[in-house]
């Protein structure tokens, strides 16, 4: 099975409150009047990188925006996604489960999660996953990024 990682969307990669630099292309103005939110800057490249060495690049929020509009958001930044987890999803795989943190990518068979919440990095700890904690103001996100899986590869 490839390698697989996961993106938290709120404060990871998209911010409502501008507290990161967006992508400039396609221009944040028109991704906003298409009803979209722009991208963090460097996630074109970083996904671009992860998949040209073969890394499956997925989704997980537990937002409740539709798989639709997330694949079409990333699709107008020429990205396609291998996968979309939101909080419908999250839920319904995690029904039985006793003590339900609010994200758990070994139920994906998601092998890292980079995400900005404190808790998710709690969470990690305490139910065993690897997570990425990167905070919205971090410049050097993506080679953080680049830097963990690779040494999770070697």
């Amino acid at each position: 099975m490839p390698y697989r990682i996961a993106f938290d969307l709120d404060d990871t990669l998209l911010s409502p409150i501008n507290e990161f630099p967006y992508e400039v292309f396609p221009p944040p103005r028109l991704i906003k009047l298409l009803g979209f939110e722009p991208l963090r800057i460097a996630t074109k490249n970083l996904f671009k990188n992860l998949k040209a060495n073969e890394i499956e690049v997925w989704i997980y929020t537990s937002s409740f925006r539709n798989k639709f509009y997330i694949k079409q958001l990333f699709w107008l930044y020429g990205i396609r996604l291998d996968g979309i987890i939101n909080g419908a999803i999250h839920k319904q795989r995690l029904k039985n489960m006793q003590d339900k943190p609010s994200k758990f990518p070994p139920a994906f068979g998601i092998d890292l999660l980079v995400d900005n919440s404190e808790g998710v990095k709690m969470e990690g700890q305490k139910y065993r996953f690897n997570v990425i904690h990167i905070k919205p103001q971090d410049q050097l996100w993506n080679q953080k990024v680049i830097n963990r899986v690779m040494k999770e590869l070697m």
